[in-house]
């Protein structure tokens, strides 16, 4: 009889680890995979989330950029035309010129320079003046409809400290390509 116990025993214990093993097998196993695969897609899904509020903060500074580059690039196409149209730029020189009573004056277009998008004429400035027709001169180049783009200036004092000055300036003006701005 103790024998017939023992084996009972042995069987049952067999398969009580045989319930065992295909529970963790069959069941366990699975869930916890599948638990820790939920649990890593919820970590990433925050981190987008966390990432997605951070760009939502950082939506104000944007628009506030893009009204900024819309303000500036609202003039592109009149402060950049598409024609070179150097003559009536030189004569638009030489009226302010005339405007603010500037003497000994000379404006000159040097080699272009052709880009992809944008060409460029370097031009060389000259006049002598006072300091505040120099300084109204500018400011009236600052007014242009089309960009010019200052790069050196140098002004001389004359050689009897009158009160003249003589104006240098190298400068550049811009016109777009018209092969790109069809393509736009």
């Amino acid at each position: 009889m103790m024998r017939l116990l023992e084996k009972q025993q042995l069987i049952i214990l067999a398969l009580v680890a045989v319930a065992v093993i295909g529970f963790a097998s069959l069941r366990y196993y699975p869930l916890a995979r599948q638990t820790r695969a939920i649990r890593q897609m919820t970590a990433e899904q925050s981190d987008v989330i966390a990432a997605t509020m951070e760009q939502t903060r950082k939506l104000p500074q944007l628009r506030a950029k893009v009204d900024r580059l819309r303000q500036v690039a609202g003039t592109y196409d009149t402060r950049i035309p598409l024609s070179r149209d150097f003559a009536g730029l030189w004569q638009q020189i030489a009226e302010v010129m005339n405007k603010h009573d500037l003497k000994d004056q000379i404006v000159q277009p040097e080699t272009e320079i052709h880009g992809q998008t944008l060409n460029c004429i370097p031009i060389s400035m000259e006049c002598s003046g006072s300091l505040d027709q120099i300084f109204g001169f500018f400011q009236s180049l600052d007014d242009f409809e089309r960009l010019i783009r200052v790069k050196q200036i140098k002004i001389i004092n004359d050689q009897d400290f009158a009160g003249r000055l003589k104006l240098d300036v190298k400068a550049s003006v811009y016109y777009r390509n018209q092969t790109q701005a069809k393509g736009d």
